[in-house]
């Protein structure tokens, strides 16, 4: 398996049997979000995801998300993660060419963003050549 942390979850997460993560236990239930922010566009949604703070909270306003979202060098802490969250019922949709790309970030929660028409990779989450 793989041992992951960081994204909502910690714990072994095997990849030949994704559905027996055993072990896995969220942190999110006692994390504490300092500040919201709502975005509506792309370029707002970008903007903010790479300039968020331990304990944001990007909220996705309903509707579509289209091309390449790169966030680099986002990080939060167990306590205070970072969460982007899609609006209700995964009315926030990430579309199109290009990938939504998590590179060098840490404690990041994604929830409720669904993800459409993408020629690569759904969600990439990388190190970018970094060791923690």
């Amino acid at each position: 398996g793989i041992d992951v942390v960081g994204l909502g979850f910690e714990g072994n997460y095997d990849p030949v049997d994704p559905i027996s993560c055993e072990g896995i236990t969220s942190f999110d239930n006692t994390a504490e979000y300092l500040r919201e922010q709502y975005v509506s566009t792309t370029s707002e949604f970008v903007a903010a995801a790479n300039s968020a703070l331990p304990g944001d909270k990007i909220i996705l306003e309903p509707g579509e998300y289209v091309g390449s979202i790169k966030i680099k060098d986002v990080k939060g802490t167990k306590k205070n993660p970072i969460m982007i969250i899609g609006a209700e019922n995964h009315q926030s949709i990430i579309k199109d060419a290009g990938t939504f790309h998590l590179s060098n970030s840490s404690y990041i929660i994604i929830n409720q963003i669904k993800i459409e028409n993408k020629f690569a990779n759904g969600i990439n989450i990388d190190d970018a050549g970094t060791i923690i």
